[in-house]
């Protein structure tokens, strides 16, 4: 139930029919938009069931895997499971069938990045790491990997840990208000789904934690916590990675390393960067790699597209994509971190409104950028726009796509003589367009045309 576009669902399909089973795939998306999914399925003999769901193909079905996002609740879910249908999801079933342990990171922002830098520390130090999970790799391609990073989002984790399964080692990036139009306005119940993260862990395991996060940091668990965070290291024997008059330093137990905060390409050294590029130390130290391989890792991640990624530094100007940043919380780490680099043009909007607040979003765009270009016509765009109204000093220029974005951002900061365009549109990407990431791969074609022009 619920394809989709990403591999997920082929993953699942797959999945199902190594152990034999006939399988039957239903999505309300027509034929065209699932191209891809349905091109990857071609070997395997399936049902095609789509542009609608029928109650009568659930009730025939013994098992039905349904995407995490659909809640179990769901009333054809519900109807399935009345007939006597077994409900799963691609993650329970991974929780199943996984025998090796294996890394597991969540948070609202950041997740992504720490995972990939966690699987690039871990292949410097000579292992074929694999990165799956809500990273769009299907966790049930690999679950015979070792090591296996998943990223975990909120919906994932109940059905990863329906059976009593834990990461041996759990990273938890940060939390603060996202999804609510997922779980009604309940912060409390998002928490709780996160928390699951470490529901099963015991005395082996470990749990990486922000220190700078109280809630966070006295989050219970069985497992033993280690700390990350560019704040002042504590003084008490235990694991934590820090910053300490300028190194970077692992107390692991009873021993200490150090490494040079300088040596670090200049994006990551810069606050809520550097606090994963921490996060992604510490847990791969827990895992056991060997902290030579650890600062290597850290030195030569390129950084993933869309999450705070520098796509071009010409003439004075940073180009930034950070277009995953979905959340005014998000926006407001990215503004703070470009902050060193002088003033600051911000592209924002293009997108979905997930009925955030974003009183706070304004106040710090007001403070800290030059002008504020908000892209086409959407909820999202929308919704920054009335965010932005109470601060007349604020700068708002409409603008209809990215490319009038760059070039009109590009204008303005050649008159401040340099500077940072900053793409944080602090929405999701649908529907101006198909997700986040094409939004974030038309700014660095847009970066990359005017460039190109202007050399």
């Amino acid at each position: 139930m619920g394809l989709g576009t990403k591999d997920g669902g082929v993953g699942a399909a797959l999945f199902a029919a190594r152990q034999g089973a006939r399988v039957w795939v239903s999505d309300l998306q027509p034929a065209e938009a699932l191209a891809e999914s349905m091109a990857a399925l071609a070997d395997v003999p399936v049902r095609w069931l789509l542009g609608r769901h029928d109650a009568a193909d659930f009730a025939a079905a013994d098992v039905v895997i349904a995407n995490e996002t659909i809640p179990r609740s769901h009333p054809l879910l519900r109807h399935a499971a009345a007939q006597g249908a077994v409900i799963e999801s691609p993650m329970s079933l991974f929780g199943q069938g996984v025998r090796l342990p294996f890394i597991g990171v969540t948070g609202t922002k950041g997740k992504s990045t720490v995972s990939h830098l966690v699987g690039h520390m871990l292949a410097a130090d000579g292992a074929e790491a694999v990165v799956a999970g809500n990273n769009c790799v299907s966790a049930l391609r690999h679950l015979r990997a070792s090591p296996l990073v998943l990223e975990l989002s909120s919906q994932q984790l109940p059905e990863l840990t329906r059976h009593g399964v834990a990461p041996h080692v759990a990273c938890w990036t940060c939390f603060f208000p996202d999804h609510l139009n997922a779980y009604g306005g309940d912060l409390d119940a998002y928490f709780a789904d996160k928390a699951r993260i470490t529901q099963h862990q015991g005395a082996p395991d470990f749990l990486v934690l922000p220190r700078g996060d109280a809630r966070l940091r006295a989050l219970p668990t069985a497992a033993r916590r280690v700390f990350f965070g560019a704040t002042s290291l504590g003084r008490a024997p235990g694991w934590e990675v820090g910053v300490e008059a300028g190194d970077v330093v692992a107390r692991m137990g009873a021993g200490t390393l150090r490494w040079p905060l300088a040596a670090l390409p200049a994006p990551w050294r810069v606050s809520h960067p550097l606090e994963l590029v921490l996060a992604g130390m510490a847990t791969a130290l827990a895992w056991g790699a060997s902290p030579a391989a650890v600062w290597r890792g850290a030195c030569s991640f390129p950084g993933l597209p869309s999450r705070f990624r520098q796509v071009a530094h010409w003439k004075g100007l940073r180009f930034i994509d950070d277009s995953a940043a979905s959340t005014p919380e998000s926006v407001v780490c990215a503004l703070r971190a470009v902050a060193a680099w002088g003033p600051v043009v911000l592209i924002g909007g293009g997108g979905g409104d997930k009925g955030l607040d974003f009183s706070q979003w304004g106040r710090e765009v007001a403070a800290r950028v030059e002008a504020l270009l908000l892209l086409g016509e959407n909820p999202g765009s929308a919704r920054l726009a009335a965010a932005a109204a109470p601060h007349a000093a604020l700068e708002v220029i409409p603008v209809a796509d990215l490319a009038e974005a760059v070039a009109v951002g590009v204008a303005r900061l050649g008159r401040c003589g340099g500077g940072t365009l900053l793409l944080s549109p602090g929405c999701c990407g649908w529907p101006a367009f198909p997700d986040q990431f094409v939004r974030g791969r038309r700014f660095c074609e847009a970066v990359e045309a005017l460039t190109a022009r202007a050399d």
